[in-house]
Protein backbone atom coordinates (compact mmCIF):
# COMPACT_ATOMS: atom_id res chain seq x y z
CA UNK A 1 0.00 0.00 0.00
CA UNK A 2 1.49 3.65 -0.89
CA UNK A 3 2.49 5.69 1.82
CA UNK A 4 -0.36 7.90 3.09
CA UNK A 5 -0.37 11.66 1.79
CA UNK A 6 -1.64 14.82 3.14
CA UNK A 7 -3.33 17.05 1.01
CA UNK A 8 -2.34 20.28 0.51
CA UNK A 9 -2.92 23.20 1.07
CA UNK A 10 -5.17 23.11 4.28
CA UNK A 11 -8.23 21.26 3.36
CA UNK A 12 -11.62 21.98 4.75
CA UNK A 13 -14.80 19.95 3.28
CA UNK A 14 -18.55 19.17 3.85
CA UNK A 15 -19.43 15.78 4.44
CA UNK A 16 -22.37 13.85 3.10
CA UNK A 17 -21.72 10.07 3.29
CA UNK A 18 -19.74 8.29 6.47
CA UNK A 19 -17.13 6.96 4.32
CA UNK A 20 -16.43 10.91 3.03
CA UNK A 21 -15.62 11.62 6.76
CA UNK A 22 -13.04 8.65 6.95
CA UNK A 23 -12.05 10.16 3.71
CA UNK A 24 -11.33 13.59 5.44
CA UNK A 25 -9.47 12.23 8.36
CA UNK A 26 -6.92 10.60 5.84
CA UNK A 27 -6.40 13.13 3.90
CA UNK A 28 -5.38 14.54 7.67
CA UNK A 29 -8.39 17.42 8.30
CA UNK A 30 -11.52 17.03 10.39
CA UNK A 31 -14.79 17.58 8.53
CA UNK A 32 -15.58 21.09 8.26
CA UNK A 33 -19.63 20.46 9.53
CA UNK A 34 -21.53 17.46 10.98
CA UNK A 35 -22.24 15.20 8.01
CA UNK A 36 -25.73 14.55 6.90
CA UNK A 37 -26.49 10.64 6.42
CA UNK A 38 -29.47 9.54 4.31
CA UNK A 39 -32.31 9.12 5.63
CA UNK A 40 -31.77 10.96 9.07
CA UNK A 41 -33.16 14.34 9.21
CA UNK A 42 -30.30 16.89 10.11
CA UNK A 43 -30.97 19.35 12.88
CA UNK A 44 -32.52 22.62 10.95
CA UNK A 45 -29.02 24.50 12.29
CA UNK A 46 -26.75 21.71 10.93
CA UNK A 47 -28.29 22.50 7.43
CA UNK A 48 -28.31 26.23 8.09
CA UNK A 49 -24.83 25.83 9.08
CA UNK A 50 -23.78 23.61 5.88
CA UNK A 51 -25.40 26.37 3.74
CA UNK A 52 -23.36 29.37 4.92
CA UNK A 53 -19.98 27.05 4.57
CA UNK A 54 -21.37 26.76 0.54
CA UNK A 55 -22.24 30.29 0.12
CA UNK A 56 -19.54 31.75 1.59
CA UNK A 57 -16.98 29.20 0.27
CA UNK A 58 -15.28 28.46 3.87
CA UNK A 59 -14.85 24.65 2.24
CA UNK A 60 -12.45 23.40 -0.40
CA UNK A 61 -14.37 20.38 -1.39
CA UNK A 62 -17.79 18.79 -0.89
CA UNK A 63 -18.17 15.21 -0.85
CA UNK A 64 -21.18 12.89 -0.76
CA UNK A 65 -22.67 9.82 -1.33
CA UNK A 66 -23.45 9.18 -5.22
CA UNK A 67 -25.22 6.39 -4.56
CA UNK A 68 -27.99 7.68 -2.52
CA UNK A 69 -28.83 10.96 -2.77
CA UNK A 70 -32.05 12.84 -1.26
CA UNK A 71 -33.22 16.34 -1.46
CA UNK A 72 -31.10 17.84 1.00
CA UNK A 73 -28.25 16.46 -0.91
CA UNK A 74 -28.92 18.03 -3.75
CA UNK A 75 -30.01 21.38 -2.77
CA UNK A 76 -26.18 21.11 -0.90
CA UNK A 77 -25.15 20.44 -4.42
CA UNK A 78 -26.45 22.98 -6.07
CA UNK A 79 -25.29 25.40 -3.24
CA UNK A 80 -21.56 24.05 -3.97
CA UNK A 81 -22.26 24.38 -7.85
CA UNK A 82 -23.18 27.95 -7.29
CA UNK A 83 -20.26 28.78 -5.13
CA UNK A 84 -18.01 27.42 -7.58
CA UNK A 85 -16.76 24.78 -4.88
CA UNK A 86 -15.62 21.20 -6.25
CA UNK A 87 -17.67 18.28 -5.67
CA UNK A 88 -16.54 14.89 -4.95
CA UNK A 89 -19.15 11.82 -5.71
CA UNK A 90 -17.97 8.91 -3.59
CA UNK A 91 -19.08 5.25 -3.23
CA UNK A 92 -19.84 4.44 0.04
CA UNK A 93 -20.05 0.68 -0.67
CA UNK A 94 -17.76 -1.07 -3.11
CA UNK A 95 -18.30 -1.19 -6.86
CA UNK A 96 -18.82 -4.24 -8.76
CA UNK A 97 -15.35 -5.47 -10.34
CA UNK A 98 -13.19 -3.37 -7.77
CA UNK A 99 -11.33 -4.64 -5.14
CA UNK A 100 -11.00 -2.39 -1.94
CA UNK A 101 -7.61 -1.08 -2.12
CA UNK A 102 -7.80 0.57 -5.92
CA UNK A 103 -12.04 1.28 -4.89
CA UNK A 104 -10.05 3.61 -1.97
CA UNK A 105 -6.80 4.70 -3.95
CA UNK A 106 -9.51 6.25 -6.11
CA UNK A 107 -11.72 7.90 -3.95
CA UNK A 108 -8.38 9.75 -2.36
CA UNK A 109 -7.44 10.35 -5.98
CA UNK A 110 -10.51 12.17 -6.80
CA UNK A 111 -10.38 14.15 -3.44
CA UNK A 112 -6.90 15.36 -4.44
CA UNK A 113 -7.99 16.60 -7.62
CA UNK A 114 -10.63 18.46 -6.42
CA UNK A 115 -8.69 20.12 -3.72
CA UNK A 116 -5.61 20.89 -5.66
CA UNK A 117 -7.02 21.83 -9.39
CA UNK A 118 -11.03 22.67 -8.14
CA UNK A 119 -11.97 19.94 -10.18
CA UNK A 120 -15.16 17.97 -9.36
CA UNK A 121 -15.23 14.12 -9.71
CA UNK A 122 -18.60 12.47 -9.54
CA UNK A 123 -17.48 9.23 -10.12
CA UNK A 124 -13.94 8.24 -9.16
Amino acid sequence: MPARRRLAPPLAALLAAALAGLLALHAGRAPAAPRVIAGVDPAPQDVSFEQSLLSGRRVRAFLYNNQVTDSLTSSFLADAERAHIPVVGIDETMPPGRHYQSWMLAELAALERAVTSGRSTLRP
